[in-house]
């Protein structure tokens, strides 16, 4: 399970560890039954998508800087690249989780745009409620996952653990989509919706170093001028809002949480140099990386 979760030391470093305390893991899906078991250093990036299904208490968790609160029958999905600070539960918590790689749902994404439209409605709203009836659906899973994790492991374990889990997760999406205002159209991903669930894969994957539509156009092996059209008509947005969209966050998040200077960071991510980027930031959120790290400490 190399690659799970990274986690930040006081010195802005990533660091990637391994975690014992999961209830299963293998390289590409773990499962946790215990709040106690997640591993809670105060920042620390996901690499893997998570679920987290609140059955009783309550859940605090900031995500990109955004602090979201769960309740009993809440569930949170946290997407790959994503930064989570403070994980914080009042004592009578209990809570399900299982995570895995993108992998399973990128081998799904031609199969309906649907996915692509609920993975995006995802990276903005992170939190949906379960009804009583999805919370013992859940249930029924976990109950089944504990009776496995108990037997001795058969031939095609692993393949049974990740389509087990993989089911839980399609479970998941579809009530996102009857909760959100996604409308399910059973339609067929067309090639510009697999063309831009490709370029965001690219984007996490950047972390905001690259920020021309002519690099992930060479990337994706097509013009620049096909990919910006393919990814407007997917999604609404043109490919150079999503580049800097991306970038910003990461930058918010180096500015936050590391302690170097705005020249090592500017650097970091491929700058000229600090004037450069001082303007990137500042065209983007209103304020100089400067003034944004003060208001940002000045925070409780």
């Amino acid at each position: 399970m190399d690659g799970i979760i990274e986690h930040v030391d006081d010195k802005g470093t990533l660091l990637s560890q391994e975690h014992e305390l999961l209830g299963y893991a293998d390289e590409e899906v773990f499962i946790v039954d215990n709040f106690k078991d997640i591993p809670n250093t105060r920042v620390q990036r996901i690499h893997q998508i998570v679920v987290i299904i609140c059955k009783r208490g309550k859940l605090q968790v900031v995500i990109d800087g955004k602090e979201h609160r769960l309740s009993a029958k809440d569930a949170i999905v946290l997407l790959p690249n994503t930064v989570t600070d403070s994980l914080m539960a009042s004592p009578d918590v209990s809570i399900s989780a299982f995570g895995f790689t993108s992998a399973p749902l990128e081998r799904s994404i031609h199969k309906g745009k649907d996915l692509v439209d609920c993975m995006l409605y995802l990276h903005s709203h992170p939190v949906t409620q379960l009804t009583d009836e999805d919370l013992e659906l859940f249930e029924a899973y976990f109950t089944l996952l504990r009776l496995k994790l108990k037997q001795p492991k058969r031939v095609y374990h692993q393949e049974s653990m990740r389509r087990f889990l993989g089911s839980c997760f399609f479970e998941l999406f579809s009530i996102v989509n009857r909760n959100s205002r996604l409308q399910p159209t059973g339609g067929i991903a067309t090639q510009s919706d697999l063309l831009f669930r490709r370029f965001l894969t690219l984007l996490q994957e950047n972390c905001g170093h690259d920020r021309s539509v002519v690099f992930y156009a060479q990337k994706l092996c097509v013009t620049p001028k096909y990919l910006s059209s393919a990814v407007k008509m997917a999604s609404g947005k043109t490919a150079l809002v999503w580049i800097h969209d991306f970038a910003i966050e990461n930058i918010k998040q180096s500015l936050r949480y590391s302690t170097r200077t705005i020249k090592e960071i500017a650097e970091d991510y491929n700058f000229p140099n600090a004037s450069f980027f001082g303007k990137f930031v500042k065209s983007q959120i209103g304020l100089s990386p400067k003034e944004y790290r003060r208001k940002q400490a000045e925070q409780p």
